[in-house]
């Protein structure tokens, strides 16, 4: 995405939703390992390629399950999962 990635390989989990009223797919997304990038530079890297985005900062203590349960339970369209997701980094960020 930027000099700021270097050669570091950030690892992200994806889930797509189907919005019902608006008939469009909606992106729920949770990124890891992207070292000292900014995450406003995300918004703006988002926005450039894909439309408008909204990303919130990472809080560790409420851990992943907190930022994507909700969607795992709901009716979603499609889930996806970058490679390099093994149980060390998993454990890590759960």
């Amino acid at each position: 995405m930027s000099e700021c990635l270097g050669t570091l390989q950030p690892r992200w989990i994806a889930v797509m939703e189907y919005q019902q009223e608006r008939g469009v797919p909606h992106w729920h997304l949770l990124v890891a390992n992207t070292g000292e990038e900014r995450r406003m530079d995300w918004v703006d890297w988002w926005y450039e390629n894909y439309g408008i985005a909204r990303i919130l900062p990472y809080k560790q203590e409420l851990g992943a399950r907190y930022y994507l349960g909700k969607y795992l339970t709901k009716e979603i369209a499609d889930i996806q999962f970058s490679g390099g997701l093994d149980k060390a980094f998993r454990m890590r960020y759960a």
